[in-house]
């Protein structure tokens, strides 16, 4: 398994012969080079959705799983909260409310997903535009992405609290480095974490890593 992260929320997974597209926002066109076989949207809103990014890498048989009002602009099947779906023959994909609790109005409960992605005997935790939320403490997951920048969703001491709770064997900060949230936002949920033995990495823009 390897992940790709194109800046903010952006991330390509590529699973066997399958890639995965989350929140495909950041980064420039030609930087989407492969050819989607699924796709995740967690909220309509700019910063999680290109609509140009999809319709590049979208082709005939790419299944988008999103948020309804995402759906309503790019077909596809409409995320539901607990209800997994076999999207191939070897991943499964489960949506997990996405909310902000300290700002409700900016991300409310029920206008978006985070995703349980299971691959390669893997359990992947995307938290979306997040609070530390109630939802957390029944995640189980082996990696987790989880934001970091404060702001609109957690900041490193919030994220590293969730981090805790779930006990991945690798965390990975998202929502740093151009939106909002700065590389020492990044270190200090490193810090933290490693300081409770779990393990993070914090991705370069466009750099390809192995998460075998």
């Amino acid at each position: 398994m390897k992940i790709k992260w194109f800046g903010h929320a952006s991330f390509e997974l590529k699973t066997g012969n399958n890639v995965i597209y989350i929140d495909p926002y950041k980064g420039e066109s030609s930087e989407y080079k492969d050819k989607a076989d699924i796709i995740l949207v967690s909220r309509w809103h700019y910063s999680n959705c290109r609509l140009e990014l999809i319709k590049k890498v979208r082709q005939e048989n790419t299944v988008i799983l999103a948020p309804r009002d995402v759906v309503s602009h790019t077909a596809g099947i409409t995320a539901e909260a607990g209800k997994p779906w076999d999207l191939t023959e070897d991943i499964r994909v489960t949506p997990v409310d996405s909310y902000t609790i300290n700002r409700p109005e900016s991300h409310p409960k029920g206008t978006g997903f985070g995703y349980l992605i299971e691959a390669e005997k893997k359990t992947i935790y995307y938290a979306g535009d997040s609070s530390f939320t109630p939802e957390m403490a029944k995640v189980k997951a082996d990696i987790v992405i989880l934001p970091v920048g404060g702001t609109f969703v957690m900041d490193p001491r919030e994220a590293a609290k969730a981090a805790e709770i779930i006990n991945p064997k690798l965390a990975i900060p998202s929502h740093w480095g151009s939106l909002f949230g700065s590389r020492d936002d990044a270190n200090w949920f490193k810090e933290l974490l490693e300081a409770k033995n779990i393990k993070v990495l914090i991705l370069e823009i466009g750099k390809e890593v192995n998460l075998d």
